[in-house]
């Protein structure tokens, strides 16, 4: 986007760049899971302190720094979704999805939420573009189309 080749982009932009323009379309739940064959699968919920959490690994999407947890290691980092799924139902790390995507683990037993000590967070994915030269009609007729399919108000 910034070289002119890209016109409009859509992701979480952890890092800003004051040349773009950003517009807030979704905000994402994610919640903190475990596997079923993780240590604190079977312990009721009244066993699990924040104690209890910071004697296990926990494995984190290196692209989303907003879900670093004080006094608990991230032992592991990965780049995408699958692999963190993958590292969760192991039963070996714990770590964020998004709870809609981790549902079908849940229903199925393979994984559980972790969600009695407020750890869940949500992660925003914005619209960006270029800030200036004026926005060309193809790219406004596009932003347009995605607002009125989310329906979100002109800004």
């Amino acid at each position: 986007m910034l070289n002119g080749h890209i016109h409009v982009g859509i992701g979480p932009f952890q890092r800003r760049d004051t040349t773009l323009t950003y517009r807030l379309l979704h905000k994402e739940a994610h919640g903190f899971y475990c596997g079923q064959h993780h240590p604190l699968f079977e312990l009721p919920a009244a066993d699990i302190s924040w104690e209890t959490l910071q004697q296990y690994p926990v494995s984190t999407r290196a692209y989303l720094q907003q879900t670093d947890l004080p006094g608990i290691q991230n032992t592991a980092f990965v780049t995408n979704m699958e692999a963190q799924a993958m590292l969760i139902t192991s039963g070996h790390f714990m770590g964020y999805l998004p709870e809609h995507y981790a549902q079908a683990w849940v229903d199925s037993g393979e994984m559980r939420a972790i969600d009695h000590l407020n750890l869940e967070h949500h992660s925003s994915f914005y619209l960006a573009m270029r800030a200036s030269p004026a926005v060309r009609n193809i790219v406004k007729v596009f932003v347009k189309d995605i607002e009125d399919v989310l329906g979100l108000e002109e800004e």
